[in-house]
């Protein structure tokens, strides 16, 4: 065997020119013998093939392969790809789409098979009592810390005011048919009852839905209104919850005094509904504050979110309000309009 001086390689006694870089290797000694002394072969920088020497074809196809192999290996790869996606950009669209939808409910269901299984109760606790003890308290949460506390305490309001609506309207029928159960209510008026109170369920949890996103939504772009830039969306809603935690006792008293009679306890029914509603306006303003530096001063993002504020929370009841004149005329034949009028309402007409 010989060693190429040149790249190192190992040829063949045989062999003349190195088949990796094309130095002359013909006097180069073989492998353990000694060396005869002469003088350095000079090789050049860009070693070129000797144009007086001819170079034997086995010798130039091996020259050769090894440089052409690549190429021929990437051409077949960029084919195969080819013939791959064809077939793929020749399906339908429609045969497409339902394996798109079914890929992403895969990942969301996989999404969900993990957060279910790294769930740690004993860190939602802590997040809790924490929140609890010190609602302004700097501290790292879940993701879904926030959205979930607020979808829990949604949904049990929206239950227990379901469960009220439903008691107060088979009291005002009882009062009518003079009776004191709802035995005496017909089958027909009691199938109108529940279609309607679930109507009215639906209706109760989009208006505090709407308000509660648009709320978060006005405290979120506000703050980035005063302060240029501002974290996550995620991290800014586990703040306003945090915040606002204490609002998970008061939400469970609210939907207890749903549960037995609002008619009964209407001071304390409207006492706490108003300390919620006040509780987590505070809390979006209160975020507002919070910001890596100051472009425009605080105390104007907030005048800018309570406009924001009543503007919302006219959207939104003029939102449930067509939904409830909706269901109320299609169920009952029954216009309550006059009676939903907010500006009545508020004493302003």
């Amino acid at each position: 065997m010989k060693t190429c001086p040149n790249c190192g390689s190992k040829m063949e006694a045989d062999v003349n020119f190195c088949t990796v870089c094309g130095t002359n290797i013909k006097d180069v000694p073989l492998d353990g013998a000694q060396p005869v002394e002469q003088p350095a072969p000079q090789v050049p920088v860009n070693p070129q093939p000797q144009p007086q020497v001819k170079a034997e074809p086995q010798q130039i196809q091996s020259q050769v392969q090894p440089s052409q192999q690549p190429q021929s290996t990437d051409s077949n790869t960029i084919q195969s790809e080819q013939a791959a996606s064809q077939p793929q950009s020749s399906q339908p669209q429609s045969n497409q789409q339902p394996q798109q939808i079914n890929d992403t409910f895969s990942k969301v269901s996989s999404q969900i098979t993990t957060a279910v299984k790294n769930f740690d109760k004993e860190s939602l606790w802590k997040w809790f009592v924490t929140s609890w003890k010190t609602p302004s308290a700097q501290q790292q949460g879940e993701k879904w810390y926030g959205i979930a506390t607020l979808l829990v305490e949604m949904i049990l309001f929206s239950f227990a005011g379901m469960s009220a609506i439903k008691k107060i309207t088979y009291e005002k029928v009882s009062d009518q048919v003079a009776t004191s159960d709802y035995s005496g209510v017909s089958q027909y008026i009691q199938n109108k009852i529940t279609q309607l109170v679930h109507g009215l369920g639906f209706d109760l949890f989009l208006f505090v839905f709407i308000s509660v996103i648009g709320l978060i939504a006005a405290s979120y772009f506000i703050n980035k209104f005063v302060h240029g830039k501002t974290v996550s969306v995620f991290d800014y809603i586990n703040k306003i919850v945090q915040l606002s935690n204490i609002s998970v006792f008061l939400v469970i008293a609210i939907s207890l005094v749903l549960f037995m009679n609002p008619m009964n306890y209407k001071l304390a029914f409207f006492g706490l509904l108003t300390l919620v509603n006040w509780l987590f306006i505070f809390a979006c303003a209160f975020c507002i504050k919070d910001g890596p530096e100051t472009n425009r001063d605080y105390f104007y993002g907030v005048i800018l979110y309570i406009i924001v504020m009543v503007v919302i929370v006219f959207i939104a009841w003029e939102i449930v309000k067509g939904q409830m004149v909706s269901q109320f005329q299609s169920i009952l034949n029954v216009d309550i309009s006059p009676y939903l009028d907010l500006m009545k309402m508020l004493g302003l007409q």
